[in-house]
This record gives structure tokens, C-alpha cells and sequence, in this order.
């Protein structure tokens, strides 16, 4: 009541032990470790490492926590889609004596107590205790589960020399004794159901095992440069490596929505020019020797098809005709800084590119040819309240009359955009990547429900596929989806590209990003100097027309 402490009540409290009170809780560590680690750096970078470590700092960053969470599961659920394909490449351990496992069996006791496989969407460890034909009986704790064939059918023998996915197993036998400790699942009713009514009391599963594979996704909103997502890997724990600032790939076909840009700046191009579309001729010693996806040739094709198609032969054609010196200085006007290796395999994506890059390059096509500069960061203030760092927008909601005002005065200075190319060349290259989505390879886009354009990609290594991609993008968002081979161990597949491991990744995951939010036409205007016709073209033993657009 006094106030002060009579000396009883000091000395006791001066016996009292000194308990620290552990770490801080760190929700972005646990939530978005990737993106929290680049804020981390772009910091340092920008105010110094005396500043993060002595200033106070406080900030505020424009990631989504939702979509973020949303991103981390699509990547886990594309990645086992794909591991699974590939093949089973073993159990996690195998325990031959009993003791051993008896002494697993209490460890995840204690660890999952009552609630073994209680949640559906969670993978838990266990220890197979019998097999057969047709399944295989697993203890998780305390809670018995059975595998039946069906949820496990896909667990063939792995095989790094191989491109062959999709084998099936014909007895769990074959991958499975007792001993093994694996990942299992909750499957639930009725589609799981149990197999056998003399155990109706086991949990139906089914077998996973955790990737090898990698994934990533880097999610914008190019109107406003703040970057909302970043998912560099499936497992921060288990690589911190991020793939969506850090990594160096081959961006295969994507990167033809770069020079056929280049093109449609020149008079000398348009949507109805017709490219050659015959095979290639390698020089003498040559060991290169492309071919179009599926092996097809039409001997003459307009500029349009053969981007929406992503055909490999007239796109070299053009390329080489365009000049790759010339290519390599437009995909620095667009935002490119790494070494591009002006070859003509370059046409193909064979010289390596970061992530954030591609969406930097398409998000200039989709504002019409403006620049704009991603941000992770939104403002740092330090410990006295002093903001040090603003890349606040006056289009950021969080933003007061006063804020909006004072964002409008930084954007009207030092970051008002640039008109980098030419509106009506963003605009042509925009709509054919359009057409891309609804006529072209990556149809599969049109499921996120608003209008959307983009360009797939799949490069490979001596025809290995190691990488596929999807680069697309909203009236409001660019999204960049990634799948491959971190150690180009093994072919993602020979039947694998785009089309069915990063374009599912990427329409997946948009549809989190563009619910509820209003979206506009893409390209979202026409400008002053381009016209439209109806063009008909002969495709395969098809004459079909489609609506084109021309300067002029």
C-alpha cells in the first residue's frame, strides 16, 4: 500500500530464483518463415545491422497471413501429388527387434496421446505390424489403422534413372513388413470405409512420405507493389534455402512471353505473321536438336498460335530472326539483373532466372508497360517512433486521409513509375497471353474464375524435366508457381510439364488469392493505336478464326 517493500518482503523476494521467460514467441518464424527471413535481410540491407540490432525497430510488412498459410498447403499438396508419381522410395526407418519397437510405440504415445489420427489433414508416424496382398495394419500410437491397396497403390519402387511415373503396385507386400515406420493419414468415410468388418474399430489411412521434390509461389499486387506471399520451399526446417529471391532456374517456355513482347514492338511483327514451323536442322556436330511439344509440325503458323501453343520451333525461328543480343536488352528494360547467356538456347528459357524476376518483368506487362518495384516491406519506425523507411501506397486500405496524402506526394517524386516499352506492345503481348488461358496450353488457369493471362514453362536437362512453371497474373495480381529438382537427381517425369505439376499449383492456389475481390478485364483497356479484326486460320484439319489486334 506504501508502496516500498519493508525488509522481510525484500529479503524474501531476493531469495525467489531468477526464471527467465524462454524465447519470445515468433509467429512469422512459425507462419512465414521464408518471407520474414527476406524482410530480415532486405532490413539490413537497406538501414544497416547495428540498426536491427540496436534501433528498436518496428515493421510493418504486406504479407497475408491467410494466403500465406494457403500457399504452404497448396505447395505441400502439389508436391505429394507429384512424389507420389514418382514413386515409394522406402520406409523411414525399419525396426527388426521388438524392443525397438515397443520403445517407438511409447515415444508416440506420449507424443500424439489420445489424438492419433484424429486430424484428417495431418500426416502421422507409425509402425507396420502385419501385411498382406491386399493391407497393411499400422499402429499410430494408440490408435490401430489399416492401409488398404487402394491408398497405397501408387507406392511403386522408386527410381532415380527413370521418367516413368504412375506405375501401380500390385501387393502392399511389395512395399511394405512389419517393422517399417511410414506416414500415414486419416481417410475418412465413406470413401475410406473400412475394408474389413472384423475390425471396424481401425482407422482407415493411407501411405505418404515426405517429399523430395520443391516447390515455391511469390504472390503481388503489381498496382500497389506490395509482395503478399512468399513460399520458398515446402519446409523452412528442413531448407531455408528460398526459392523465390535465392534460386537460379531455367524458365523454359516462359520465357518466350519476353521476346515475343520484344517482337510485337516492331513494326516488322504482328499476331498474324507467319512463322516456319519445320524441324530444326542442327549445324554439324550439334548435339541440340528441339522439337515441339508432342512432336507436331504445321509447316506455317501464325505468331498468335504458335505462343498460345508454346510450339518450340517457330519460337527459335523468331528468336534468332529478333537477335539474341537484342532480347538480353529487353529483359533488362523489364527488370531482369541476372547474366543472360545470349545463345539461341536462350529461346527455350536455358539460361537460369530468379523467380521474382519473371513476376517483376510480367507485372510490367500487366500495368500497360509501367515500371513498379515489389515490396516486402510496407514502413520502419524506430524505437522513438521516427519512421526511417516508408514504401507505404496510397492505394494501401490501411492508409488515413493524411497517410494517402503523404504516399501520393513519395509516389509523385522519388517512386513515380516509368513507362519502360511501349503501352500497345504491353497490351498486344497481354492479350495473347490471355489467349494463352483460354485458347492455348494453360487452359487450365481459367479455374480461378476471374480473367487472368499467363505462360507456362518446362525446361529440361538432357531430356530430364527439372523445372516447370506458370507465370500469370490478374488486373491486380502476378503469381509465380514453381516445381522441381532442387539436385536434378532424378526426371520430374517424362509425361510431366507445366500442365500438370506448376499450372494445377498455380490455378489452386489463385483461387485463395482473387476470392471475393473485384478483378477487371485482362488487359483491362484497349489503348489509342490498336485495332481489332477477325483472322481464320487453318489448325490441324480445323479452320477456326479468333479475334487479333494490331497497331495501327
Amino acid at each position: 500500500e506504501a508502496g516500498t517493500l519493508d525488509p522481510a518482503e525484500r529479503d524474501a523476494a531476493a531469495a525467489e530464483p531468477i526464471v527467465l521467460a524462454g524465447e519470445r514467441p515468433d509467429p512469422f518464424r512459425a507462419r512465414a518463415p521464408y518471407y520474414a527471413e527476406h524482410v530480415r535481410q532486405a532490413v539490413i540491407e537497406a538501414l544497416g545491422e547495428e540498426a536491427v540490432l540496436t534501433d528498436g525497430l518496428q515493421i510493418e510488412t504486406p504479407l497475408s497471413l491467410p494466403l500465406q498459410a494457403m500457399a504452404s498447403v497448396e505447395v505441400d499438396h502439389a508436391l505429394r501429388r507429384l512424389d507420389q508419381r514418382q514413386g515409394w522410395r522406402g520406409p523411414v526407418a525399419h525396426l527388426r527387434a521388438e524392443a525397438k519397437r515397443d520403445a517407438l510405440r511409447q515415444r508416440l504415445r506420449a507424443h500424439y496421446g489420445a489424438a492419433a489420427l484424429e486430424d484428417g489433414l495431418r500426416w502421422y508416424l507409425g509402425i507396420v505390424t502385419k501385411v498382406n496382398r491386399l493391407n497393411a495394419w499400422v499402429d499410430v500410437g494408440d490408435t490401430a489403422a489399416i492401409i488398404p491397396l487402394r491408398h497405397m497403390d501408387w507406392a511403386s519402387r522408386y527410381d532415380r534413372n527413370t521418367g516413368v511415373n504412375d506405375a501401380k503396385l500390385g501387393s502392399v507386400s511389395d512395399a511394405l513388413e512389419p517393422g517399417d515406420v511410414i506416414w500415414v493419414q486419416r481417410v475418412d468415410a465413406p470413401r475410406g470405409g473400412p475394408p474389413d468388418p472384423d475390425e471396424p474399430d481401425r482407422v482407415v489411412a493411407k501411405l505418404g512420405q515426405l517429399p523430395r521434390v520443391e516447390a515455391a509461389l511469390y504472390t503481388a499486387d503489381h498496382q500497389t507493389g506490395y509482395v503478399e506471399v512468399m513460399q520458398g520451399g515446402r519446409d523452412y526446417d528442413r531448407s531455408q534455402f528460398d526459392r523465390t529471391t535465392q534460386a537460379c532456374r531455367q524458365p523454359g517456355s516462359v520465357f518466350k512471353a519476353i521476346y515475343y513482347g520484344l517482337a510485337l514492338d516492331s513494326p516488322r511483327y504482328a499476331m498474324d505473321t507467319l512463322l516456319e514451323d519445320k524441324a530444326y536442322e542442327p549445324e554439324p556436330g550439334e548435339e541440340w536438336n528441339p522439337q515441339n511439344i508432342h512432336g507436331t509440325l504445321s509447316g506455317k503458323i501464325l505468331l498468335r498460335n504458335a505462343f498460345i501453343h508454346s510450339l518450340n520451333l517457330p519460337s527459335i525461328r523468331l528468336f534468332q530472326k529478333l537477335g539474341a543480343k537484342e532480347v538480353v536488352v529487353w529483359a533488362r528494360r523489364l527488370g531482369f539483373s541476372t547474366e543472360l547467356i545470349a545463345d539461341k538456347a536462350l529461346s527455350l528459357g536455358a539460361s537460369c532466372v530468379r523467380m521474382d524476376e519473371l513476376s517483376r518483368a510480367f507485372g510490367v506487362y500487366a500495368r500497360g508497360g509501367r515500371s513498379w518495384e515489389p515490396r516486402a516491406i510496407r514502413r520502419v519506425t524506430d524505437k522513438r517512433g521516427v519512421v526511417v523507411l516508408d514504401h507505404r501506397h496510397p492505394h494501401d486500405e490501411a492508409l488515413d486521409v493524411a497517410g494517402r496524402l503523404d504516399a501520393m506526394g513519395r509516389l509523385a517524386t522519388d517512386q513515380a513509375p516509368v513507362q519502360l516499352i511501349d503501352e500497345r506492345t504491353a497490351f498486344l503481348i497481354t492479350r495473347m497471353m490471355r489467349d494463352v488461358v483460354t485458347s492455348g496450353i494453360g487452359w487450365r488457369a481459367q479455374k480461378i474464375g476471374v480473367p487472368a493471362a499467363g505462360k507456362s514453362g518446362t525446361a529440361s536437362k538432357q531430356k530430364n524435366t527439372t523445372d516447370t512453371w506458370f507465370l500469370g497474373f490478374t488486373s491486380r495480381y502476378v503469381t509465380a508457381a514453381w516445381m522441381g529438382d532442387d539436385q536434378y537427381e532424378r526426371s520430374m517425369g517424362d509425361e510431366e510439364a507445366s500442365y500438370t505439376t506448376a499450372t494445377p499449383l498455380w490455378s489452386d492456389f489463385m483461387e485463395h488469392v482473387v476470392e471475393g475481390i473485384p478483378h477487371e478485364a485482362v488487359p483491362t483497356h484497349k489503348p489509342e493505336g490498336v485495332h481489332s479484326k477477325s483472322v481464320t486460320f487453318e489448325e490441324g484439319v480445323e479452320t477456326k478464326s479468333a479475334v487479333l489486334y494490331f497497331r495501327g
